[in-house]
């Protein structure tokens, strides 16, 4: 089947002209080295998720890291429900691990327990254990936060700013 464009979502490169995501945005690979968190802002359909979803897969690939990219869209429900809005937001980052990464790479599954977690650091649990499990520093590009809000979206921002300075031994390094 040739290639063809799209602009209906995420591109799958057999099927869709895909550009280089690091061509793209050559800045991301320096800012990911120096163990920096960083946003990606731009226009919708303009291939962000398919940036970030090949550049997770591309550094997994070579070896160094553990890179994961996940969705936290299906959270977005739970703008005051902030426990309701962690489990949505584990259960999609667990989905993802199992469906993207190979097994050697993936945290233990009790990591995904959430009876385990208080209803307002359940992230920040999962990723401070598995990162300190992890034979790789750990790289997580979580897209669609911005469709959290209220204090849903407090809540995981103040887990990741409280991993912040524990990265990269015991947080994710970007």
């Amino acid at each position: 089947m040739p290639r063809r464009f799209n602009t209906a979502g995420p591109n799958r490169p057999e099927l869709h002209y895909t550009l280089d995501p690091e061509a793209r945005l050559p800045e991301l690979r320096r800012l990911i080295e120096n163990q920096e968190y960083f946003v990606v802002h731009a226009p919708r359909q303009s291939g962000k998720t398919t940036s970030l979803d090949t550049l997770a897969r591309k550094l997994t690939h070579e070896g160094r890291y553990t890179a994961l990219h996940f969705s936290i869209e299906r959270s977005r429900p739970f703008k005051d429900d902030v426990a309701a809005a962690n489990r949505a937001v584990l259960r999609a980052l667990q989905g993802t691990v199992e469906s993207t990464l190979p097994e050697a790479l993936c945290p233990p599954a009790e990591l995904f327990k959430h009876e385990a977690f208080e209803p307002s650091s359940g992230l920040f649990d999962v990723l401070n254990k598995w990162t300190q499990r992890s034979p790789r520093a750990l790289l997580v590009f979580i897209d669609e936060i911005d469709t959290l809000e209220d204090d849903a979206l407090i809540s995981i921002l103040h887990q990741l700013r409280d991993g912040y300075n524990l990265r990269p031994k015991n947080f994710p390094q970007s």
